[in-house]
């Protein structure tokens, strides 16, 4: 992870953990290179079931108007797009934001 946080910082890219493993080194090589990591707070679509992510969703604007922010992964999947291309209510009052400016 040290050297994979090396390349990012060489080509000034940012990077979320996204915690898929309990073991996950980022926070410990993120210290070593003085880099803030950032870490997802929810996955969107551990099922394929678009009343699942949704849900999710809702859980992650919960989060975000509690906390200030949320991070909210998912993968590039064709039912993850319809449910997210269908959440522009569940969305309202929530600033979308690119990773940099939550560092």
């Amino acid at each position: 992870m040290e050297q994979f946080f090396r390349v990012l910082n060489r080509y000034n890219i940012d990077f979320i953990d996204s915690r898929t493993s309990s073991g996950t080194k980022c926070q410990e090589a993120g210290k070593l290179l003085n880099r803030k990591v950032l870490e997802r707070d929810i996955f969107l679509d551990n099922r394929a079931d678009i009343s699942y992510i949704k849900n999710q969703l809702r859980t992650a604007v919960k989060m975000a108007k509690k906390n200030g922010s949320a991070i909210a992964i998912c993968h590039p999947r064709e039912m993850t797009f319809k449910a997210l291309m269908s959440s522009e209510s569940i969305l309202e009052g929530v600033e979308l934001v690119y990773i940099n400016e939550l560092l």
